[in-house]
């Protein structure tokens, strides 16, 4: 509880780093350690690879059954973007280096992908 306002805040650093995200709820009415970002003309397995390549860790596909890499029926009720989406999760620990170094890799890797998709 003591972490909540620093980690809101690293949380909409976050979401303004991002280059156009298509994000699920907004940020005073969700969890402030989580963020489901969708990016069009991604793949959400390809771009955790491409994350992870960066030594990033994060999650897609749906929550409720993590193991299940279809797209989330949580975020198609909400009508937003179901492909091209991570889940992240920002822990106690975590930096403002660490946000921008985050966002750096997420922005590098929907960039290639998406230059992929317009071949």
């Amino acid at each position: 509880a003591k972490d909540e306002s620093r980690i809101r805040n690293l949380n909409a650093l976050l979401r303004s780093l991002l280059k156009e995200p298509e994000i699920a709820g907004n940020l005073e009415d969700s969890l402030p350690h989580l963020l489901s970002a969708s990016f069009a003309g991604c793949d959400g397995e390809e771009l955790i690879r491409l994350i992870g390549a960066k030594g990033f860790s994060a999650d897609t596909g749906s929550a409720c059954t993590a193991m299940d890499l279809q797209p989330s029926h949580v975020l198609a009720g909400m009508g937003v973007l179901t492909h091209g989406n991570i889940r992240t999760t920002i822990h106690p620990d975590t930096t403002e280096d660490d946000i921008r170094a985050y966002a750096d890799a997420i922005n590098s890797a929907v960039a290639e992908l998406q230059s992929r998709s317009d071949r």
